[in-house]
C-alpha cells in the first residue's frame, strides 16, 4: 500500500515547519490508517477491538483517538 518512495520525494523537496507557521490555515491530513490502528488495538482504547463491538461504538472510538491526537 502507499506510493514507494514518497517519503523520500517529500523529504527532499520540501522544508521543515513549526506547527505555529500553520496558525489560521486550514490543513487536510489523511489519518485513516492511524484511525484504522487505533480502532482495532484493544491496548488503546482499552475494550474488545472494534471489529468485535457493534457499530454504534465507532463514532466513541473516534472521539477517543481525536483526544489522544489533539494532547
Amino acid at each position: 500500500m502507499g506510493i514507494k518512495g514518497l517519503t523520500k520525494l517529500l523529504a527532499e523537496h520540501t522544508v521543515q515547519r513549526r506547527v505555529e507557521d500553520y496558525r489560521g490555515r486550514v490543513i487536510a491530513v489523511d489519518a485513516s490508517l492511524s484511525i484504522y490502528q487505533f480502532l482495532v488495538s484493544p491496548r488503546l482504547v482499552r475494550s474488545p477491538p472494534l471489529f468485535s463491538r457493534p457499530l454504534g461504538h465507532i463514532a466513541q472510538s473516534v472521539r477517543k483517538f481525536m483526544q489522544c491526537v489533539g494532547s
